[in-house]
């Protein structure tokens, strides 16, 4: 048994150096991969990171950045943009973070989508979600981004979410395959 137990062990010990030397393949292929072929694809894991640091940007400022396949999210929590009740910007301090963020990434479609939870009026509340959602829609088109790109919806109550927040959606096209 104890044989045995010293054969595991060495398997063991070959598997996390198998495994090791895995992870260390696939990062010296990945950063080949980033700066091989005169430039061409430094280029493009450049534009990716700058994406991530665009992304933990917008986090450090309390925009969430849900990223799932080829779509993201970023919600913006009303109390921080909106006066209580109001359409009225509060503040735009990130918001330029959030031209950036989607300036980073190529699109043909972003939906602005608000939702409001404030008192019982449900039509107020889908009226406010309407404004909200369109007055982020405005300063993203008044700071650079293509009017034609852009949708804003006001949802009012959403079951999943029970705070006022606005939402900015959109879909990515699949990118270029780095390593080829």
């Amino acid at each position: 048994m104890r044989a045995n137990g010293k054969d595991m062990s060495i398997n063991r010990k070959r598997f996390l150096m198998f495994f090791k030397l895995g992870i260390v393949a696939f990062t010296v292929v990945f950063f080949a991969g980033c700066t091989s072929v005169k430039g061409i694809y430094s280029e493009k894991c450049k534009v990716l990171i700058r994406q991530y640091d665009l992304a933990r940007h917008l986090e450090k400022a309390g925009i969430q950045v849900i990223r799932l396949g080829d779509t993201v999210t970023l919600i913006l929590p009303s109390d921080k943009y909106f006066y209580s009740g109001s359409n009225n910007l509060a503040s735009t301090s990130h918001l330029d973070l959030v031209v950036d963020f989607l300036n980073a990434y190529p699109t043909e479609d972003i939906q602005v989508r608000g939702y409001v939870h404030t008192g019982c009026n449900l039509t107020r509340n889908l009226a406010l979600s309407r404004d909200r959602a369109q007055k982020i829609s405005e300063y993203l088109v008044y700071h650079g981004l293509d009017t034609r790109l852009i949708s804003a919806s006001g949802y009012g109550c959403h079951d999943i979410y029970n705070f006022d927040h606005t939402e900015i959606f959109f879909r990515q096209p699949p990118p270029d395959n780095v390593f080829h």
